[in-house]
């Protein structure tokens, strides 16, 4: 051999040559006191030292402080070297310019001809390498928060035995809420589904992971306040052996939800009440002088209330050391937590997290609330161990959505292979742990990606659905943003995608259906309304013209309340009847109420159908009010063409009978006084003068009454209303009809106040009262009594004319005010009448804007009364 031809001098300067120029950093350190005597090119390059300046210094110098001191790693080695000659780990460096870096250290020992007793050691760098394992650490983290975060994502995974290997928060208390279970790792799932048909279901899905099918399943579940619909993915999980060992679930709810938000605006005493049920400390202060605290943080800190009010909370509680930080987050306003350490009153220190400040009122007074948190066990539990991320990532990989995580710098932290391959077929880019991603969108994107990341960066949660073309054809894709929170704060953000694609086209063919639908039912003249029982789906423009309501108060308007009050029951009945399958009337006419409360007409008809997976009734019709107003219309001419006629005949019947006999009488006395006037007796002439006279009176109230009946008819009498004494008007309306009551020896009685005033026509109140007398008078028996007295109320004033004669019978009483039959009988002394007194009365009555009545019983009398306002 080559080197057994060299004497030890010439071996030790070719060892010296070989490891000079090695690739990895050597160095010679003395065994007795740890100095380096010799360090290779490569060395002096890894430590930044210059040639020479490594020799002599002890290798201490090149140790990074840890956890423990360069001493101690050295006397382990030492140790290590002595035992067993040889030592291989790694060691944490320092470089000549502070910076740190791990090296893998393989250190041997030997007799050195000149240095005697030497360790000899291979430095190589493997500082990538730590941090790449840490970076993959951070990642895992990162990872799971990120499904630990989501509210709208439910992940669970479990083994070929259904136990749970993994769920997320979400499940969890989706599982609480559902089935009552508080689920655990190593549960079974199949145990914690409590109702059998749900069991059942997971069951099948679960299996047919376990064969290894990945599929999609749309169910239902009801929590006993409304169903909610999740789409779940199942897929299988291999190991490296390509061997199923158990099942992974992706939950989405994607139940239409509406969330209303209301503001809480406490009072100062609810403040202080809910502050002291509050289990973390609550400090009330004026810019660190305390003002009150709560029970928690008097827990907190061993201080009582009074020990804190009045002081400099900062000088009581925060060491001088941390003072200066609490004081400029003070001043900065921050409303984020941060940590601090606090010294409680019997000097133990604590790790408090502190709430930014906030401004309140309290007692009249604009002060600060700050929040407390003792976190001195959370602290310990950071330090627990934690299940292997590697999982995890494995179970991430069996999911169809896209998922992927980036730090604020936006550079990916984790991604899944959908990710990848779709990145890599949108912009041809293979993206990989660390790339910033908004680097390899293209620049129109690239503003609108920084955004959504910077939200959800800021702590919001939210969705978008962006459409993209494929091959001529639109794409929808669902991204949902939430923020990965790391010991409370944001350290980045993670997003899932989902295709929409059928979902949206699905929605996109019912949107376009529905609007043809909507187009054709707005231009036509029927009003058309789909609806259920209790509520309007939808109108078209004409049912919003029909009825006064928009198109978006319609929809929260009950269709009963359109309806009028005369058909509401009846048409709940028929709509019930109508949706539960049975036969009913499909066309009628109905009556509705509008807005502005009209009511109006309308000819319906009905058929069932289905609207947005509901059984609905749908609704057609056509205003027909002005129709039934002029059937109605048609109808009251008719009677009133009815009363006319009548009218007529009664008026031609009076002239042609009531007036031609009296005129007979006139003209016939007339002849006889003027052609027997010689030959007649004074008696005989007394005797036709007064026949003659009283006919003629007589003659002259009845064309009198005719008259003014004629001219109430044509409205040719005008209506002067004027203050009016009562009793004199009484007095003067009875006054010409004295005598006939004198002749039948009735007793007259009107005892009326004097102060009693009423607002009329005197001529046509005159006439109404004068004819009411008279007709008490003639059908007053011999020696009876007619009675008139006023009541006053405070709206009106009545006057009664009450007599004991022969009364009325109902069938009289329907026909009296009207000339249509010949209602009129003969007095008490065989007095003769028209029935045209009683129509006037009416007729004037009422253009004072009154009203007439009476009550009758045969052979007791009867009472006349009108009824006028104040």
């Amino acid at each position: 051999m080559y080197m057994d031809n060299l004497n030890g001098d010439e071996q030790l300067r070719l060892y010296e040559q070989i490891v000079a120029n090695m690739a990895n950093g050597v160095n010679i350190i003395k065994v007795i006191d740890n100095t380096i005597v010799y360090a290779n090119f490569k060395l002096e390059k890894l430590f930044g030292y210059n040639h020479k300046e490594l020799e002599g210094i002890h290798v201490s110098k090149l140790n990074a402080a840890t956890d423990r001191s360069s001493q101690q790693i050295t006397d382990e080695i030492n140790q290590e070297l002595t035992d067993n000659g040889e030592w291989h780990g790694k060691i944490k460096n320092i470089k000549k310019d502070g910076t740190l870096f791990w090296s893998h250290v393989d250190l041997s020992t030997f007799n050195h001809s000149v240095y005697g007793n030497v360790f000899i050691a291979i430095h190589f760098d493997i500082t990538e390498q730590i941090l790449s394992s840490k970076k993959l650490k951070e990642s895992q983290i990162l990872l799971k928060s990120s499904i630990e975060s989501t509210k709208e994502l439910l992940f669970i995974s479990i083994d070929k035995e259904y136990r749970y290997l993994f769920f997320n928060t979400a499940y969890k208390d989706v599982m609480k809420s559902y089935y009552g279970v508080d689920v655990e790792i190593g549960m079974r799932v199949l145990d914690c589904i409590t109702k059998n048909e749900d069991r059942e279901l997971a069951k099948r899905h679960y299996d047919n992971s376990f064969d290894g099918v990945a599929h999609t399943q749309i169910d239902e579940y009801d929590d006993g306040y409304e169903v909610r619909h999740y789409e779940t993915y199942y897929n299988p999980i291999y190991n490296n052996d390509n061997e199923i060992i158990g099942a992974t679930a992706f939950a989405k709810e994607i139940t239409a939800r509406k969330r209303f938000e209301g503001a809480l605006i406490e009072s100062e005493e609810r403040f202080k009440m809910l502050s002291e049920l509050s289990s973390e400390g609550i400090i009330i202060h004026d810019d660190g002088i305390g003002i009150d605290i709560n029970k928690g943080f008097e827990d907190i800190v061993g201080y009582n209330k009074e020990e804190v009010i009045g002081r400099n909370i900062i000088d009581l509680l925060i060491p001088e050391e941390y003072q200066e930080m609490v004081y400029q987050n003070l001043n900065d306003d921050r409303f984020e937590r941060y940590e601090v350490v606090v010294r409680r009153k019997d000097g133990v220190l604590l790790n408090i997290q502190i709430g930014g400040r906030r401004q309140i009122i309290y007692n009249g007074k604009k002060v600060l609330v700050t929040t407390a948190k003792d976190i001195s066990e959370d602290r310990k539990n950071i330090l627990r161990t934690k299940r292997s991320e590697a999982d995890l990532v494995s179970q991430i990989e069996n999911t169809t959505e896209s998922i992927w995580s980036v730090d604020k710098n936006y550079r990916i932290t984790v991604i899944n292979s959908i990710l990848m391959r779709d990145f890599n077929i949108a912009f041809n880019h293979q993206l990989k742990i660390g790339d910033r991603v908004i680097d390899y969108v293209p620049n129109s994107l690239k503003s609108i990606w920084k955004e959504r990341y910077d939200r959800a960066l800021n702590g919001e949660r939210f969705t978008i659905i962006d459409t993209y073309d494929y091959e001529g054809l639109p794409q929808f894709v669902e991204t949902a943003f939430n923020p990965v929170i790391v010991d409370g704060k944001v350290e980045g953000a993670a997003c899932f995608n989902t295709d929409m694609t059928r979902q949206k086209n699905t929605e996109k063919a019912l949107i376009v259906s529905e609007k043809k639908f909507k187009r054709l039912s707005d231009f036509s003249p029927a009003s058309i309304s789909m609806q259920t029982t209790d509520k309007y789906l939808y109108v078209n423009k004409s049912w919003e013209l029909l009825t006064g309501y928009s198109n978006e108060e319609i929809l929260t308007v009950s269709p009963m309340e359109i309806i009028h009050p005369d058909f509401v029951e009846e048409i709940k009945r028929r709509s019930d009847a109508r949706l539960r399958g049975e036969r009913v009337p499909e066309r009628y006419d109905l009556k509705i109420l509008t807005k502005s409360n009209e009511v109006k007409w309308v000819d319906i008809s009905f058929s069932v159908i289905e609207y947005e997976n509901k059984t609905a009734s749908l609704g057609v019709c056509f205003d027909i009010t002005e129709l039934k107003k002029a059937k109605e219309a048609l109808l009251v001419s008719e009677s009133k063409l009815q009363v006319a006629n009548a009218t007529k005949n009664k008026f031609f019947s009076i002239i042609a009978h009531d007036l031609r006999s009296p005129f007979s009488s006139i003209i016939g006395f007339s002849n006889i006084l003027n052609t027997e006037y010689d030959r007649l007796t004074d008696d005989e002439r007394k005797v036709y003068i007064n026949e003659l006279s009283s006919t003629s009176n007589r003659t002259f109230v009845l064309l009198e009454k005719l008259l003014n009946w004629a001219r109430a008819q044509q409205g040719g009498i005008v209506i002067n209303k004027v203050p009016l004494n009562l009793k004199s008007l009484i007095i003067k309306a009875i006054d010409p009809y004295m005598t006939n009551a004198d002749q039948k020896n009735i007793k007259v009685d009107y005892s009326i106040s004097e102060d009693i005033s009423i607002l009329a026509d005197e001529y046509t109140l005159i006439t109404v009262i004068g004819n009411l007398f008279n007709n008490a008078v003639k059908y007053s028996y011999f020696e009876g009594c007619i009675t008139l007295k006023a009541q006053t109320t405070a709206t009106e004033i009545s006057v009664y004319v009450s007599d004991v004669g022969v009364g009325m019978t109902p069938s009289i009483i329907s026909k009296l005010f009207r000339l249509v039959e010949n209602n009129s009988t003969r007095g008490t002394n065989n007095e003769r009448g028209t029935g045209l007194g009683l129509t006037i009365c009416k007729e004037f009555v009422e253009l004072n804007g009154g009203s007439l009545s009476v009550e009758s019983k045969e052979g007791a009398g009867s009472t006349f009364s009108f009824h006028l306002p104040r």
